[in-house]
């Protein structure tokens, strides 16, 4: 399996997790991701954050 392959292949939920954990993005007013507000899906702030933006439309 390649890594494409593996990313394909992961949920939503995995991906929001993958994001949060390995992408490096300083405080929460930097990233624009609105980190610091609860939603809760996901159990952790910037998780949901990712979670929301993998779903909103493209810009």
């Amino acid at each position: 399996m390649t890594n494409l392959e593996k990313i394909k292949s992961m949920s939503i939920e995995e991906m929001a997790v993958l994001l949060a954990d390995e992408i490096p993005h300083g405080d929460c007013y930097g990233c624009g991701l609105n980190c610091c507000r609860k939603t809760e899906r996901l159990n952790d702030p910037c998780q949901d954050a990712w979670l929301e933006w993998l779903e909103s439309e493209v810009e």
